[in-house]
């Protein structure tokens, strides 16, 4: 195979701002179908984006044969359930985050991956250049043992976004469809939380129990726009992610507190410092590698071609998921809950 053929499922704001900007600078990748339910957005897709064709039908683009994987961009409560078809389709699969909304399809997904011979890659990818120099300090021991993690990412709300996105295709505004529970069932927990919560699973590894705060603090929801989780990590750290829509300079964060050393990431700004005990007191900025363009989609293809595993695998997206159910949970119920998935 010298190319991936691809088609998107879902035109929306993340096809047109991440997924489809990314994917047409790679030069292994190519775009076939765009697949959208409303056709001015699947028509006006592939006309922007170059692909071959487009469709309002995703059940028939999985039948089609010149196609080699699809990228799962629609709402999330579907995710899972499409990324099963596609696979039992015989078609590799890129799954926008979260993997799912409820455990249930997380836990399909992970079965019906398992027993395919086609790749399975779950957003979001975190492996950046701050995020492994960070993993392999970790793994060095030059930290110490690690007592605490915080993660936080958030940003002023989807309402912007979603905006844009109707402008994107010259449709009239209508209420955003990530604040409505009938259509994304979970709010700003699933669509921002799952970002700091998979990095600090990636970093530490498994929870082990999680008590959460989530509630809706300043939006016109029906879903939480603002979170705040305790995790107990399987290691014995504490680990603490915060995530809302509300803040009014979005960014993301990230600290490592070791007992002989601290690391503070900001992936948005590519940055990482860190601080040791010995051999010099102090803090210092690691001379990171530069960020790789379109990395994560050059990723899902270079696994594809070489026939080798995603990083960002399903286990720790179903992880991530149950840490997040399981928090959502622990507010109405008040107390720690135990988590029963583990990372591989």
């Amino acid at each position: 195979m010298e190319k991936v053929r691809y088609a998107i499922i879902g035109c929306g704001g993340i096809a047109h701002m991440s997924h489809l900007p990314e994917m047409t600078q790679l030069p292994q990748a190519e775009f076939v179908v765009a697949c959208d339910r409303r056709e001015n957005r699947a028509r006006l897709t592939a006309e922007k984006f170059g692909a071959r064709e487009w469709s309002t039908d995703y059940k028939q683009v999985l039948t089609k044969d010149d196609l080699d994987a699809v990228i799962v961009a629609t709402y999330h409560p579907t995710h899972a359930a499409i990324a099963c078809e596609v696979l039992e389709a015989g078609k590799h699969v890129l799954v926008q985050k979260p993997m799912a909304t409820r455990l249930e399809d997380a836990n399909h997904l992970v079965q019906v991956a398992a027993e395919s011979s086609k790749k399975t890659y779950c957003l979001p990818f975190l492996w950046t250049p701050e995020y492994e120099m960070a993993m392999e300090i970790i793994s060095s021991g030059d930290l110490g043992k690690i007592v605490q993690l915080r993660a936080r990412t958030a940003h002023d709300g989807p309402e912007g976004y979603y905006a844009a996105t109707q402008r994107i295709f010259d449709e009239q505004p209508e209420k955003c469809v990530f604040f409505q529970k009938a259509i994304s069932e979970q709010g700003a927990l699933f669509d921002m939380g799952v970002y700091c919560i998979s990095a600090l699973t990636g970093l530490a590894g498994s929870a082990v129990k999680v008590i959460g705060a989530v509630k809706t603090l300043d939006k016109d929801a029906e879903v939480d726009d603002t979170a705040s989780l305790l995790l107990e990590m399987e290691s014995g750290a504490i680990g603490v992610a915060e995530t809302t829509w509300c803040q009014a300079a979005g960014g993301e964060e990230i600290a490592i507190y070791g007992t002989r050393g601290t690391l503070y990431l900001n992936p948005w700004r590519h940055s990482l410092r860190q601080y040791m005990k010995k051999p010099k007191k102090g803090w210092f900025e690691p001379e990171l590698p530069p960020p790789q363009q379109a990395a994560a989609h050059r990723h899902f293809v270079e696994c594809i071609l070489k026939d080798e595993l995603p990083k960002p695998c399903t286990k720790h997206a179903r992880h991530v998921v149950e840490i997040m159910l399981t928090a959502v949970r622990s507010w109405k119920e008040g107390k720690w809950l135990p988590l029963r998935t583990r990372m591989p």
